[in-house]
């Protein structure tokens, strides 16, 4: 059965008093539920959210934490709060529960058509509330696992809007934007921080970073008939970068993933891996889009990398990807 994405249910009436910054960090999944049914439905809620990234290291993009719904009062000003429990198990949590959904989703539960209830800004600022609930205990754990990579994306989308909030609160560079599109033809949204580090106009090469850790974006591009994008010529295109600019980086091949993605409005191939320099004993992950674009006849490539020893790198990649995202070959009046 297909999930029902009701996220709009009205569950309780809040007044319109200022909510207070929600506690916890962005990337912590707290959940409150009674302790004898977590110890049998916890594995699957891990297993939803605690998604594993390689950065040289295992990074999860969220780690999920448990708490007792008897200390509501306090937890449910966490950031990312989920609430789970089922009838057939009466605890404080299914009664908890009861008080917060209206009749109609009671009888959407107990019907067997609805076990996720979303909403936003419930009892915290930038906060995301997931209500898991059944009639009986096995049936959630079905509706769970079926729905998964639903349940993980949207809480990963609320992820990187909160990043993207974030990473644009201090300002934009707008005057760099508009020079890199007026001497380029391309662009990107960059937040304050990030600095032309290089440029080889003549070579159709920009590199921008931001350092403390070190992290950057490097855009190539070349003039070409040629339309295809294979993997091959991006993993080369990227060793031959790395050579050429970074002192010889390279990717390590048995790390490294390739995928087909949107980006830039436009079909590409995604490059997911690590990246190593055997003369600088360093290394870490990275992320490169390949694309042709038919209006410019051009092949782009952009693409961003993380040096950060000693720290999870997994947030700055992200913060990374996310503005790599908002490259654009527009012109600005319709960019902007």
């Amino acid at each position: 059965m297909r999930m029902r994405w009701l996220l709009l249910l009205p569950l309780i009436l809040l007044g319109c008093a200022q909510l207070p910054e929600g506690i916890g960090s962005n990337h912590e999944v707290m959940v409150l539920a009674d302790q004898e049914q977590w110890q049998r439905m916890g594995g699957i809620v891990r297993e939803i959210f605690e998604r594993e990234v390689f950065t040289a290291q295992i990074e999860k993009v969220f780690t999920v934490k448990q708490r007792s719904t008897q200390e509501f009062d306090f937890y449910k000003k966490w950031k990312n709060l989920v609430l789970l429990a089922s009838f057939d198990h009466p605890g404080p949590t299914s009664r908890l529960l009861d008080q917060f959904l209206s009749a109609e989703a009671k009888e959407k539960v107990s019907r067997g058509e609805a076990f996720f209830f979303a909403r936003q800004n419930v009892w915290a600022r930038d906060q995301e509330v997931f209500f898991f609930l059944a009639q009986e205990e096995e049936v959630l754990a079905e509706k769970l696992r079926g729905n998964g990579d639903r349940i993980f994306n949207l809480m990963e989308e609320a992820l990187n809007n909160k990043i993207r909030n974030m990473l644009y609160a201090k300002g934009e560079q707008k005057k760099l934007e508009k020079r890199l599109f007026r001497d380029f033809g391309w662009t990107l949204r960059l937040p304050s921080g990030y600095v032309v580090f290089k440029e080889f106009p003549n070579e159709n090469f920009v590199w921008l970073r931001k350092q403390q850790p070190h992290r950057w974006i490097f855009v190539h591009w070349g003039e070409t008939e040629d339309v295809s994008v294979t993997p091959e010529s991006c993993m080369n295109k990227r060793d031959e970068i790395g050579y050429a600019y970074y002192e010889g980086d390279q990717i390590v091949t048995e790390h490294t993933t390739v995928g087909e993605v949107e980006f830039a409005g436009r079909r590409a191939l995604r490059l997911v891996g690590l990246w190593e320099n055997t003369r600088t004993y360093m290394g870490g992950p990275f992320r490169t889009y390949c694309f042709y674009d038919e209006r410019a006849r051009r092949r782009y490539m952009v693409d961003v990398a993380v040096f950060a020893a000693g720290v999870e790198k997994e947030p700055y990649l992200r913060q990374l990807d996310l503005i790599a995202h908002t490259f654009s070959t527009a012109p600005l009046e319709v960019w902007k």
